[in-house]
């Protein structure tokens, strides 16, 4: 990975409330945050998504990590967004390997994540989340996505409700990095998709919660470009993963039901099997093959990502009571 370019970063934190006491009490400095973009070829998708992420109200810090491309993107995001850092892979490592490169690169105390084909609600998406990290418990925040204008996971929260998910969605979420640090990040093993439901798991079982954002909804236009068999291939893969990495032993008769369940819908409404079929196979052969990294989480948390996963939105405070560990950083 090499340095394409780039000068500062647009992150300018402000050094005077950083350990300033008033009355003996520490006044905590604001939280600070960073906007993480993986790309491949898809160059003119990108200058639309770094425009919504230079459009923010706040400061922020932009990085865009290029995925070995052959197009010109980093040097088209040197030239257009010269505060950006920008890093380019002269070989491909995938966007999960990317993603946590960039995630460890990143110096702001929130990091946020944007598919290079998705742009910003609207300019105060990233203020607007921050704020949504009010409880120390929140580690992540799902922002509402809508996908060509359809939601994905439902409205937006309202202003000042705190109301807890299973899971947010890659094409825009924001996590504590101190959070996203302790939980392992995201396992490159997953190569694409489904690493956000592990890290949610590994998350859920150290005491933090994603809290459903009050952000506008984030605009997601998937590429013209997306291999649809390779999307089908790694969805079914890392499904079966998921199961075999992460559930305890007693769980894993009902969530392969529901994997089977799943795998059955996609093959009679898409009208694809081939790739699903092929990807269910290589998720239990690879979930064999590296079962040196299973490492499932406790049963208090299997059981409550369940209850999650069925209620789908729950109040803060309700989940906190059934959360038996404080929190371990």
């Amino acid at each position: 990975m090499r340095r394409a370019g780039g000068g500062p970063a647009i992150a300018r934190p402000d050094p005077h409330t950083d350990g300033l006491t008033i009355g003996g009490d520490p006044k905590p400095r604001p939280l600070r945050a960073t906007i993480v973009v993986v790309t491949r070829n898809r160059r003119e998708e990108l200058m639309r998504a770094l425009a919504s992420c230079a459009g923010q109200s706040t400061d922020v810090e932009l990085i865009v990590a290029d995925d070995a491309s052959t197009d010109g993107t980093a040097e088209a995001v040197t030239a257009a967004h010269p505060a950006a850092r920008v890093f380019r892979f002269d070989e491909r490592h995938g966007i999960i390997s990317c993603r946590n490169r960039a995630f460890a690169l990143a110096r702001g105390d929130v990091v946020f994540s944007l598919d290079d084909d998705a742009v910003f609600g609207d300019s105060q998406t990233v203020s607007r989340t921050l704020a949504d990290f009010g409880d120390e418990r929140i580690g992540a925040v799902a922002l509402s996505v809508a996908d060509n204008g359809t939601s994905m996971n439902g409205p937006p929260a309202p202003r000042g409700a705190d109301i807890v998910v299973p899971r947010f969605i890659g094409a825009g979420f924001a996590i504590r990095k101190s959070c996203f640090r302790a939980a392992g990040g995201f396992l490159d093993l997953f190569v694409r998709q489904g690493e956000e439901a592990l890290l949610c798991l590994r998350s859920l079982a150290l005491g933090y919660v994603v809290k459903l954002g009050t952000a506008a909804p984030i605009d997601h236009r998937p590429s013209a470009v997306r291999d649809v068999r390779t999307w089908d291939y790694y969805g079914s893969r890392n499904d079966v993963l998921l199961g075999l990495l992460a559930l305890p032993a007693r769980e894993l008769p009902l969530y392969g039901a529901r994997c089977g369940y799943r795998l059955t819908r996609c093959v009679f409404e898409q009208r694809r099997f081939r790739d699903h079929v092929r990807g269910t196979a290589a998720g239990v052969v690879d979930g064999i093959r590296n079962r040196a990294e299973r490492d499932p989480v406790p049963q208090w948390v299997a059981r409550l990502d369940r209850y999650l996963l069925a209620r789908k939105r729950v109040p803060l405070d309700d989940v906190l009571r059934m959360m038996p560990v404080p929190l371990q950083r």
